[in-house]
């Protein structure tokens, strides 16, 4: 979770909000996801799929970041 962190408010504060505000705020939902699933007693499918969907978020915002240089 902290490494997910901090590759999260990095991509966001490379403009990522700016420059892929849809990516961005979709990367921080699934991140919160992850977080909420982690801390709970849920299923491990559950944090697995919200920790997937954030990778996949973050890949997205990454992508949008290196299209706009």
């Amino acid at each position: 979770l902290q490494v997910g962190r901090a590759q999260l408010i990095v991509a966001v504060a490379d403009a990522g909000r700016i420059i892929s505000p849809n990516n961005a705020a979709r990367a921080q939902a699934m991140y919160d996801c992850w977080v909420v699933e982690s801390d709970s007693e849920r299923q491990t499918s559950s944090v697995e799929s919200c920790k997937s969907k954030f990778v996949k978020a973050l890949g997205a915002l990454r992508s949008g970041l290196k299209a706009a240089q």
